[in-house]
């Protein structure tokens, strides 16, 4: 059985799947500010309903450190996440091999993979949500790099012509013009 969790800046998702790689019932609850792991845990422990866990894979938010099991300092997120080392903790209390991928990239695979961009070469994948995120997968295989794709920080509309300022530091970002937040100031 394998546990899934998905951190977003708003909400936390958790399911398990079988062997059939389908997930069963999920639970959903909201980004607590404190105690993240033991949220985690709670959650992880309601979904596997007391079966043993042989891994556990995290979608997250960036800039994560893949090597560390740990989230940077995201900034859709409170900073108890920032630093903490999930893999290494979810991994001694369930005894399970436990991964930590980019949550756009992880939506991107799945479409590349099982959704409507099946068969394709190429496929790139945008998430908008408390941030903007994209996947980029070609052959199969998601496109990884030093700051991954970050593609919701790609500058649109420039200080110097007006752009708004973005949560990154930068201006005129899409995640500044078309993010949940950015459109709900608007």
């Amino acid at each position: 059985m394998f546990g899934l969790v998905d951190i977003g800046g708003t909400k936390l998702l958790t399911a398990v799947a079988g062997s059939e790689r389908r997930p069963g019932p999920s639970l959903r609850r909201l980004t607590p500010d404190a105690a993240p792991l033991e949220t985690l845990v709670d959650m992880l422990d309601d979904v596997r309903c007391g079966a043993s866990l042989d891994a556990i894979a995290l979608a997250v938010p960036g800039p994560f450190d893949r090597s560390r099991g740990a989230l940077l300092e995201p900034r859709n997120i409170a900073t108890a996440w920032h630093h903490l080392p999930i893999a290494a903790r979810l991994g001694e209390r369930y005894g399970c091999r436990v991964v930590l991928e980019n949550d756009a990239n992880c939506a991107g695979l799945a479409e590349a993979v099982v959704g409507s961009g099946r068969g394709m070469r190429r496929v790139v994948y945008f998430t908008v949500s408390t941030g903007v995120g994209t996947g980029v997968v070609v052959d199969g295989r998601l496109v990884t790099g030093r700051h991954d794709t970050e593609g919701g920080h790609q500058v649109l509309w420039p200080r110097w012509l007006g752009g708004p300022a973005c949560r990154c530091g930068g201006y005129g970002c899409l995640e500044a013009l078309v993010s949940g937040p950015s459109i709900a100031r608007r």
